[in-house]
């Protein structure tokens, strides 16, 4: 089982740990997992496809570490919402086409699991419902589900490199 599938696991079993009153730690521990699930599907795929070949590990590893959750969250907030700079549109091999739905999706999904993740680490004055943090499981869950169909199409390549690059594409 990958990193991934077990923090995806993880987060059920913490949104499902106690029966009748579940613990807020454990719902907001629940949050974390399913969104670090999330950016580590994410972050892992633009390390393989910027970096190809088995002997090529160490180097993958040390891209990953260089992807940072706000840029990505900047990215994945321009995707969601269609909103790409110019320069970014048109590099895209149809320029003047919506951008993929599924791509919009996981990148919608993204945005809202980093504030969430956010909220339930820092933010101890909101209580978290088990009802909201299965929901937000559910989304990522989902969202990895449409991220494997199409991880590959160019829409998809573009998000991934826009997380490690669209910091230095705002600061022109």
């Amino acid at each position: 089982m990958s990193l991934q599938e077990d923090l995806l696991q993880q987060a059920d079993m913490l949104a499902h740990h106690e029966t009748w009153r579940p613990r807020q730690s454990s719902l907001r521990r629940a949050v974390s997992a399913a969104y670090y699930a999330l950016y580590h599907t994410l972050v892992s795929d633009a390390a393989v496809m910027l970096i190809e070949g088995g002997e090529m590990e160490g180097l993958r590893k040390l891209l990953e570490r260089t992807f940072t959750h706000e840029a990505i969250r900047d990215a994945c907030r321009a995707f969601a919402r269609s909103a790409l700079p110019m320069e970014v549109a048109d590099a895209r091999t149809v320029p003047l086409t919506a951008l993929d739905t599924d791509v919009r999706y996981v990148a919608d999904v993204y945005v809202d699991l980093h504030q969430a993740r956010y909220e339930a680490d820092e933010d101890t004055r909101t209580e978290l419902m088990r009802s909201t943090v299965t929901a937000q499981i559910g989304e990522v869950r989902e969202a990895m589900r449409r991220w494997e169909d199409i991880r590959r199409h160019n829409d998809a390549r573009l998000l991934l490199v826009s997380m490690l690059l669209w910091r230095s594409w705002q600061s022109r």
